[in-house]
């Protein structure tokens, strides 16, 4: 129990400080109750951020507070009064809540505070906004940097090349992908319909290059959800578009 007591107490706090969907990924095998730990975290923030907050203004306002006290000695008396000193401390508090120095505190007990409202409310986990801003910057560079190598394996912009494989079977060869050619879309190329059935990547040349298998389909084979016209580039060799007899 010694051992697993920190270490179920650092796989809850972890699962609290996820955003989702890292938090289920992380929480579903190991049976994390994550909202029961969001608001665990929350409150420990909160009450943890306040106290910090109070702490700090205090010791901020200490100096402050003496020399100003000081300032209204020297350049208000006699005529000082109460009402006096009770506006230098909210001076002084405002200059305590707008100093950098207090920011870190009220982050925590916002982010602990809006953790125990939203468990209150929705029963629902609150990710930690710098865990997410840290996750989603690090998929964001890992993202451009996959899409650049798998550029550079692509190498430049060429023309498509369109090739007739067996039977119905048309082969269309890029050098970047085509979101829009999925398995719901009807491609339209010189006067016929086609369907995807297979991409793949393999090796052309000095480069590698994307490879669409395409297949004729009937129109009146199955319902068209969403029509993609290709113009394909000038040369290809295309089977003849059906005649109005067909």
């Amino acid at each position: 129990m010694l051992v697993q007591g920190p270490k179920l107490l650092l796989q809850g706090f972890w699962t609290a400080l996820l955003p989702s969907p890292e938090r289920e990924r992380f929480a579903r095998p190991r049976e994390l109750d994550a909202p029961r730990w969001s608001l665990e975290l929350g409150i420990v923030q909160m009450f943890g951020g306040i106290a910090l907050f109070l702490a700090g203004g205090l010791a901020f306002m200490r100096p402050a507070t003496t020399d100003g006290s000081m300032t209204l000695l020297q350049h208000w008396w006699p005529g000082l009064s109460t009402t006096h000193f009770q506006g230098l401390a909210i001076l002084n508090w405002l200059a305590w809540f707008i100093h950098p120095a207090s920011w870190p505190f009220a982050y925590l007990a916002l982010v602990g505070l809006a953790r125990c409202a939203a468990f209150a409310i929705t029963r629902e986990a609150v990710g930690e906004p710098i865990v997410w801003a840290l996750l989603r910057a690090r998929k964001f560079a890992s993202t451009r940097s996959a899409t650049r190598r798998r550029e550079s394996r692509l190498g430049p912009m060429r023309p498509d090349r369109v090739l007739a494989g067996k039977g119905p079977d048309l082969f269309v060869v890029c050098c970047r992908e085509k979101p829009e050619w999925t398995a719901a879309s009807t491609l339209e190329i010189g006067g016929r319909f086609y369907r995807l059935v297979g991409v793949e990547e393999r090796p052309d040349g000095p480069w590698d290059s994307i490879v669409y298998r395409l297949r004729e389909a009937k129109i009146g084979a199955g319902v068209i959800r969403r029509l993609v016209r290709y113009e394909p580039p000038p040369g290809a060799t295309l089977p003849d578009p059906p005649s109005e007899s067909q």
